[in-house]
C-alpha cells in the first residue's frame, strides 16, 4: 500500500544534532543497526497476527527509534499484510540534564497508523493467551538436508525448506521498509538502505520455539518457528515468526 511520509519532528531532529555534536573526539559513532522481532498477538481463521517491532540506533550511541507494525501472516501461504501502528524516538534530554545522561521518549506521528484491534475485528481474530491457546504437546524440531521440520506425537509433521524461509525473511524486511513511513536519520542511509535486500546466510541463522496453534475453527492448526539471523554478535538481526506447512 502507498503511504505518505510523515513530517520530520524539528525538535527531535534538533536534539539529535545536539547529541551528535556532543560526542567527544575519541567517540566514534557505531554502525547503523536495525533489529527486528515478532511477538504473537492473535489468531484468526485465515491469518496469524503478530506485532513486528524494529529498533534503529540511528548510527548513534545515545538515540534510537522504535517502530511497531501489525502483520497478518496467511495461515496457508505465509503471505503478509503490514500496517503501521506506533513509533517513538528515544533521545537525551539535554534540557533536563546537560550531560545527556537522562533520556526522554518522544512519540512520533506515523502516517496511516491503525489500531491493531480494529484489524483484529476486521479479520475476526482472537487475541492469544498463554498457556491456554497454545498446544501443550512439545514439537520436535529437526533440520536436515536444507529442510526444517517439526514433528508431533500425534504423527503430524510440518516442514519448509530453509532457503524458502530465508527468502521469506528477506522479503519481510524489504516490505517493512517499503510499507512503513520513513523517518529522520543521520547520515546518507535510510531505513530502506538498511533493510531492503538484507540477506542472511544459513550459518548466520538459528531456528527455535516451535509453536502449534489450533483455534478449532475448522482450519488446520498452524505451526510457527522463530527464525533468528544475526550478521555478527551485537550486529543487525531479525527474529521473525514463520509458518511451516503440513507434510503431504
Amino acid at each position: 500500500m502507498s503511504l505518505r511520509r510523515p513530517k520530520a519532528s524539528w525538535r527531535g531532529g534538533a536534539l539529535l544534532v545536539l547529541g551528535l555534536a556532543s560526542l567527544g573526539p575519541a567517540q566514534a559513532t557505531p554502525p547503523d543497526i536495525v533489529n527486528i522481532g515478532d511477538e504473537l498477538l492473535a489468531l484468526g481463521k485465515d491469518a496469524v497476527l503478530v506485532l513486528r517491532r524494529s529498533r534503529d540506533n540511528l548510527g548513534l550511541y545515545n538515540a534510537e527509534v522504535d517502530s511497531t507494525a501489525l502483520v497478518a501472516i496467511d495461515r496457508q501461504s505465509g503471505a503478509e499484510r503490514i500496517w503501521p501502528v506506533y513509533r517513538t524516538r528515544r533521545l537525551p534530554d539535554y534540557e533536563a540534564d546537560a550531560s545527556g545522561m537522562r533520556m526522554q521518549v518522544l512519540p512520533e506521528a506515523i502516517a496511516g497508523a491503525v489500531n491493531p484491534y480494529d484489524i483484529l475485528h476486521e479479520l475476526q481474530a482472537r487475541p492469544l493467551s498463554w498457556p491456554e491457546d497454545f498446544d501443550p504437546a512439545p514439537g520436535k524440531l529437526h533440520q536436515q538436508d536444507g529442510m526444517v521440520s517439526v514433528s508431533y506425537g500425534d504423527g503430524l509433521i510440518y516442514r519448509r525448506p530453509l532457503q524458502d524461509m530465508l527468502d521469506s525473511l528477506a522479503a519481510s524486511q524489504t516490505a517493512l521498509a517499503e510499507d512503513i513511513p520513513d523517518y529522520t536519520r543521520f547520515g546518507p542511509l535510510r531505513l530502506g538502505d538498511l533493510l531492503s535486500d538484507r540477506q542472511f546466510a544459513p550459518e548466520q541463522c538459528s531456528i527455535a520455539d516451535p509453536t502449534r496453534l489450533d483455534d478449532r475453527s475448522g482450519a488446520p492448526p498452524v505451526v510457527l518457528v522463530r527464525l533468528r539471523c544475526e550478521e555478527e554478535p551485537d550486529g543487525q538481526s531479525s527474529a521473525l515468526l514463520l509458518p511451516l506447512l503440513p507434510a503431504r
